[in-house]
């Protein structure tokens, strides 16, 4: 009766095992390894560039957010507003980051029927303010012949 693992050799009368022999093994682990290792090493650049993305993404976002604030309030003054990694307003226990809306200038008269103030808004990160992600100012016009923003 034979094995499992036993097949009937066609040249021969005796039984031989099917399988592979340790060198086999080791040559296959030896070429997967050569293979795996580059796809690993490019794993860490992949997510690193995966994080600086979504960081570009949720910062345009806030800065939207706050372009909507200062135009729809002019008299903002300095202001900190908190967001999530999805860059939805949050409380500041669990905030990624931190919008500092602040006035560069009180009232900057363009000359004419405009008067201009502007906005800075920088983006930090809430548990260290030295690492900051973003800086962008706004500016809004209005017209003093019709008291409309732009």
């Amino acid at each position: 009766m034979m094995d499992v693992g036993e097949q009937k050799c066609a040249f021969c009368r005796s039984n031989v095992r099917a399988g592979f022999t340790l060198v086999e093994v080791a040559m296959a682990l030896g070429i997967f390894a050569f293979a795996i290792i580059p796809v690993i090493g490019l794993m860490g650049t992949g997510l690193k560039a995966s994080k600086e993305s979504i960081n570009a993404s949720t910062t345009a976002q806030i800065f939207r957010i706050a372009d909507a604030l200062v135009a729809s309030d002019a008299s903002v003054t300095t202001t900190n507003m908190f967001f999530s990694n999805e860059g939805e307003q949050t409380d500041s226990s669990d905030a990624v980051f931190k919008a500092v809306v602040s006035p560069l200038s009180p009232n900057d008269a363009a000359g004419g029927l405009l008067v201009r103030k502007m906005w800075q808004v920088q983006i930090v990160n809430p548990a260290a303010t030295n690492v900051i992600y973003s800086t962008r100012s706004i500016q809004v016009s209005r017209d003093l012949s019709t008291n409309d923003f732009r």
